[in-house]
């Protein structure tokens, strides 16, 4: 045989190889993909049944309890659409890539209890406390984890943006008031 048809045969053999080989692969492949993947931080599910939550950051603590069905702020009526709007925003949240294992750069990443926000829910039994950090470089994610773990993760949504409101965002505005059958609303002028 010539050497021509030798490598001509040797090239068909390596094509036949990795033919018989495809459905063992393959199978692997398909087997690992099938496997549902775990939420790395159970974020969905708090919602409005929470009975309780907290949120400290800035030096500062905002409590909101729920008495009777209605939320309160600090004692204060709070508005039922931010209420909403923050366990909307939860159940948002995307968790993507895991970018930090190391606690010495929890500080740059803004997710320690001194540099961040600790959003803290409690439903039932059920707690969940997060420490929800600085922006990412992208200007849409921010750095994510919970206080039990050092994992800092990458996340999208707008639960960043809910937990970093100021106490007065959070108010309802003050019961309208009869005067002489009139109905006024008290507003203060910035």
């Amino acid at each position: 045989m010539n050497r021509k048809i030798l490598i001509i045969l040797a090239v068909v053999l390596v094509v036949l190889a990795a033919a018989a080989t495809v459905p063992l692969w393959r199978g692997r492949v398909d087997q690992s993909l099938a496997k549902p993947v775990a939420p790395v931080i159970k974020l969905t599910g708090f919602g409005l049944a929470a009975d309780r939550f907290s949120i400290t950051g800035s030096g500062t603590t905002t409590f909101f309890t729920k008495k009777d069905g209605v939320w309160q702020v600090n004692g204060s009526l709070a508005k039922s659409d931010s209420i909403q709007a923050l366990f909307a925003a939860l159940d948002a949240t995307v968790v993507g890539d895991l970018v930090a294992k190391n606690p010495a750069n929890h500080a740059d990443l803004g997710v320690t209890t001194e540099t961040g926000y600790t959003l803290h829910v409690e439903q039932g039994s059920n707690k969940l406390d997060l420490i929800v950090g600085r922006l990412a470089t992208d200007g849409q994610s921010f750095y994510l984890r919970t206080t039990a773990d050092n994992n800092v993760y990458l996340a999208t949504g707008t639960l960043r943006q809910q937990v970093i409101q100021p106490d007065s965002a959070w108010l309802a505005p003050p019961p309208p008031t009869k005067t002489k059958g009139k109905t006024t609303t008290t507003t203060k002028k910035p």
